[in-house]
């Protein structure tokens, strides 16, 4: 028996999850009654929203680990100094994975509505398409933006899915060491990439990304409008925390 066969007390929807009822038929006899056939119910819940939250919860101990780097090298304390940057390093990573994965997330939902040719997808796959490539691609035909526009957004997207790769596919062999531009030190490359100031980066591009193309005033894909203007209200929220906390995307 699965978990579905389970008898329960009903569906619990979580805030910001959608439900859709299928294969609703109902007959009525010559006597006027109905009956009705069994409703096939699914559910889905975003975790785009949910992987921007994330990224952004990491983007602030990242942040509180920079500014006690700044202090330490202040106060001359190179304790201080090398605990702040192994937790500026580790939580600069996981901001810019989460981030990363917020836009692997809204780009399947985009690219399932997004009425890409098949072939294309067929060809992604054999020709193992870089994800950064597909995105781009799949955001221009579903919102309808132009070519100079898609160009721009695969170089963003390419520059952020480096980052994200170097995170989950360490180089592991002695390198030259790096110069921390704000602590005028070298230090091992790995803390120079994943600082405060990338982390930031990556994070403000990708939320003002996505909450830009949910507010694109051109959208001609009625699914992608409708899923559009549903991410747009979960991630409102964040954006206003971003604004008061960083100014304007």
């Amino acid at each position: 028996m699965t978990d579905n066969d389970k008898s329960h007390d009903g569906i619990f929807l979580v805030d910001g999850g959608q439900l859709t009822l299928g294969n609703l038929s109902i007959s009525i006899d010559e006597e006027g009654n109905a009956t009705c056939s069994p409703v096939e119910i699914t559910l889905r819940f975003d975790v785009c929203p949910e992987w921007l939250q994330i990224a952004y919860s990491h983007l602030e101990t990242n942040k509180l680990a920079s500014e006690r780097l700044i202090k330490g090298m202040q106060d001359g304390d190179d304790e201080t100094i090398g605990k702040a940057l192994k937790d500026e390093f580790r939580s600069g990573m996981q901001a810019i994975v989460a981030a990363c994965t917020a836009l692997d997330s809204f780009y399947e939902i985009v690219k399932d509505n997004a009425d890409i040719p098949q072939d294309t997808i067929i060809a992604w796959s054999k020709n193992r398409t870089a994800k950064y490539a597909r995105i781009s691609e799949a955001v221009k035909t579903g919102f309808g933006i132009s070519n100079q526009s898609a160009d721009k957004i695969r170089k963003f997207l390419k520059e952020s899915f480096n980052y994200r790769d170097r995170a989950i596919h360490p180089n592991q062999q002695f390198l030259s060491p790096a110069l921390y531009p704000e602590l005028n030190r070298a230090v091992d490359f790995k803390f120079v990439l994943f600082r405060h100031h990338n982390a930031k980066a990556i994070m403000q591009l990708t939320l003002s990304f996505i909450y830009q193309l949910c507010t694109f005033n051109k959208i001609k894909n009625e699914a992608i409008q409708t899923y559009a203007d549903q991410l747009k209200i979960r991630i409102e929220p964040l954006v206003d925390t971003w604004k008061s906390e960083y100014g304007d995307l």
